[in-house]
């Protein structure tokens, strides 16, 4: 019988290939990147109350995602600080210019 060791088990695949399956896995579930603002939105793809609102105002349709107790600190903080990664967007959801 073989003794037992810290090291990995050489029968078991690498943890960072079980991640890359599981990353293709999830990606074979989630719905196609959306091609204009008409798409429909996947309720089973969001999380329970996360969508707060899916609006149309003067042809441009907005989406409010929030978590109840995040709303909750928003409500009692005096001063909030804003930051976005608005690098990692689809253009499709770029700020346009009013002329669009």
């Amino acid at each position: 019988m073989e003794e037992l060791t810290e090291a990995p088990c050489a029968a078991l695949p690498k943890p960072e290939y079980i991640a890359r399956q599981a990353n293709r896995l999830r990606q074979k579930l989630s719905p196609e990147h959306p091609r204009d603002l008409e798409f429909e939105l996947v309720d089973e793809c969001l999380p329970n109350g996360f969508l707060r609102a899916d609006l149309k105002v003067k042809n441009r349709r907005h989406l409010l995602f929030a978590r109840r107790e995040k709303l909750n600190t928003l409500a009692h903080g005096k001063t909030w600080y804003i930051d976005g990664t608005l690098n990692i967007i689809l253009s499709l959801f770029a700020t346009r210019s009013s002329n669009s």
